[in-house]
């Protein structure tokens, strides 16, 4: 807030809006290859294969029994990487 009013400091304000769209940004791209996909469950990654499963995105190392067999989130990326 400015001392000289009850509003909050644009500056603030500016700030957290930026970080907001960015996150947003960065929701919609696939954990694996970093491409634009729908921030839905199910969805299939065109690119690189990856199911959108929140639970194996929630815990890249722990969940695997998840849409996508059973490999986590960091398995899949690095085997996907080693294909390319």
């Amino acid at each position: 807030m400015n001392a000289d009013t009850d509003h909050p400091d644009p500056t603030l304000v500016t700030t957290i809006l930026a970080g907001l769209a960015d996150y947003r940004r960065l929701r919609g791209l696939c954990p694996v290859c970093g491409r634009p996909r729908p921030d839905r469950y199910g969805h299939v990654c065109t690119h690189c294969g990856w199911e959108h499963d929140p639970g194996s995105e929630a815990e890249p190392d722990g969940y695997c029994w998840g849409p996508n067999g059973q490999l986590t989130l960091n398995e899949y990326r690095e085997q996907w990487l080693a294909t390319k």
